[in-house]
């Protein structure tokens, strides 16, 4: 069996792992997807380096499970892992498939005593050469079994179809929407609100409307609808707190490749029934791949709706990024606020707010805990923030509270944001937003 385990969890990914089943696999491939349905939850209470080493316990079962040369695991995700064999009947494979699930869920003894994975799978069987449609088959086998709380070990269903596509999933699924701060980092007034919506999936997942969730949407319908969902219930929660906030922006993020002519059409009905200007939208796009093309980013600007680069300064293509679209704000990567807070990053920031400044942009700093990193970001040239000084995430309800007991304080020690020489803060009934001038 192809498979090797260490502290780094040195497993194949999804790319390396079908590749290497493509080398060798012959015949008929029965594919496992196992999700650690608790895992983050547990992470969450146990801390990183805990989790560390319960998931390498469990991906060390995962691995000696089957037992044979005729098989392969990988790692496809955060909390998921498949495992793929081949020259095996059928019968027998599911048969390896259960006894390796349950060996997933036996307790795991850590220094924070004997802990429990609730683990589920999804199983299909098919030809070799269709394997990465088999991948894709067995995870919508096992997350519609998660979903509708079958607790079984591993749920199995033949062929590469199974009934309705991913993104119909999402559109009907549960979604709850919160809310998060956006302050000048200067005056400490509230400038905008960030929405955050999350797909209620299952009974235990709350997924992140985010790009890791856009990217397994291929339809391009479904990934639209999905977007549109997602506008729809940020507008229609934004009601709850507008007459408190009334001169906010929201920003909203939605897939880059949700943004045709169609869907921007779509968008100018949206706000015309909530009401909403658009110079009060901004449409976050987190490191976007397939940017929509140059007459939609114009049509929006004829609406007034601006465009945020989100997770600048990651590991995908940022600079060709920011020459693809109009952009108005740029927020950082939220990875530079971790560990050693923002320090490490110092010039990394200096160098994006220097590149803003040529390019017109206000920079956000996300994940803001306290006050010397406020103004130690405002010195190095952010001009917005967010994050727990500010209030962090709330629901829509709780977002009115917060606005009427906020009391901005601005910073009184000289420091000084990069001051934008085309970009202006300008108060309109209604509305105070960000406002690009071009004159």
């Amino acid at each position: 069996m192809t498979c090797a385990v260490t502290m780094k969890m040195a497993l194949c990914n999804r790319r390396t792992l079908l590749a290497r089943v493509a080398e060798i696999a012959t015949g008929t491939c029965h594919v496992v997807a196992v999700r650690l349905e608790n895992y983050d939850f547990l992470a969450d209470q146990i801390g990183r380096d805990a989790a560390l080493t319960l998931l390498n316990e469990l991906a060390g079962r995962l691995c000696h499970a089957p037992g044979d040369p005729g098989s392969v695991v990988g790692r496809i995700g955060d909390a998921e892992f498949a495992l793929i064999m081949w020259a095996v009947p059928r019968d027998a494979a599911y048969q390896r498939a259960c006894w390796t699930v349950a060996a997933l869920r036996r307790p795991v003894t850590t220094d924070r005593g004997m802990l429990n994975v609730r683990a589920s799978a999804g199983m299909t069987s098919g030809a070799a050469a269709d394997v990465a449609e088999l991948l894709v088959a067995a995870e919508q086998v096992m997350w519609r079994a998660i979903r509708r709380g079958q607790d079984r070990l591993v749920s199995y269903h033949t062929g590469p179809a199974y009934g309705r596509a991913l993104d119909r999933d999402l559109v009907d699924a549960r979604m709850s929407i919160a809310y998060e701060p956006i302050v000048d980092l200067t005056t400490g007034s509230i400038v905008m609100m960030q929405s955050v919506p999350r797909i209620l999936y299952s009974r235990h997942d709350v997924l992140v409307a985010d790009e890791y969730i856009y990217q397994l949407v291929t339809n391009q319908d479904g990934l639209e609808a999905l977007a549109r969902k997602v506008l729809t219930r940020s507008l229609s929660a934004a009601v709850t707190w507008r007459e408190a906030l009334p001169h906010v922006a929201l920003v909203v993020p939605v897939p880059a490749r949700a943004l045709t002519p169609r869907f921007v059409d779509g968008l100018r009905d949206l706000l015309r029934n909530h009401a909403v200007a658009g110079s009060s939208l901004v449409l976050e796009l987190a490191q976007p791949t397939g940017l929509p093309g140059r007459d939609v980013t114009d049509l929006l600007r004829q609406y007034g709706v601006r465009l945020l680069l989100g997770s600048y300064g990651s590991i995908q293509g940022s600079i060709q990024t920011l020459n693809a679209a109009t952009w108005s704000f740029l927020r950082l990567d939220p990875a530079y606020a971790l560990d050693a807070g923002w320090r490490p990053a110092q010039a990394v920031i200096r160098a994006a707010a220097d590149l803003a400044f040529d390019l017109d942009l206000a920079v956000i700093a996300p994940g803001i805990t306290v006050e010397e990193e406020r103004h130690e970001l405002a010195r190095l040239g952010c001009a917005l923030g967010g994050g727990p000084l500010f209030g962090g995430e709330m629901f829509p309800s709780q977002v009115r509270n917060h606005a009427s007991l906020w009391q901005p304080t601005a910073l009184h020690d000289g420091a000084q944001i990069v001051r934008l020489h085309r970009t202006r803060w300008t108060t309109r009934p209604r509305r105070a937003v960000w406002q690009r001038h071009d004159g």
